[in-house]
């Protein structure tokens, strides 16, 4: 009578292991959908590039919009502080100095899930590599 008692893994270790073996192929569209709602939830669609293996990525372009927005906070507060004491600028004057900058995150978040996309599809990336 053969011997039934071999070590056979379960088709849920073998996903698992494809999870997170990063030179494994990944889903296009799962790593677009992670994106999306990493954007949509945390404001931070580069989260989606772990689960392609690409710590470095996701880390630069996860920290950078924060280093952004920190800037930008700061030039708003010194106008509108400096305005209103020297020149004369309203708080509204100094919010239409930023607010174009919160079309260009938009645009960052956009092409951050286009280049998640196209890294899964193995094709060449939107954005630079570091």
């Amino acid at each position: 009578m053969p011997d039934d008692s071999k070590n056979t893994s379960s088709s849920s270790t073998n996903v698992d292991s494809d999870f997170l073996n990063p030179n494994a192929p990944k889903d296009p569209n799962m790593a677009a959908l992670i994106a999306f709602l990493c954007m949509c939830i945390l404001s931070l669609p580069a989260l989606a590039y772990l689960y392609l293996g690409n710590t470095r990525k996701a880390l630069i372009y996860c920290v950078a919009p924060f280093v952004v927005a920190v800037v930008l906070l700061a030039i708003f507060l010194i106008s509108t502080f400096l305005g209103i004491f020297t020149f004369g600028i309203s708080m509204v004057v100094a919010t239409c100095l930023i607010f174009p900058f919160a079309f260009v995150a938009l645009l960052f978040d956009i092409l951050v899930i286009l280049d998640v996309y196209k890294i899964a599809k193995r094709e060449k990336p939107v954005l630079p590599e570091f």
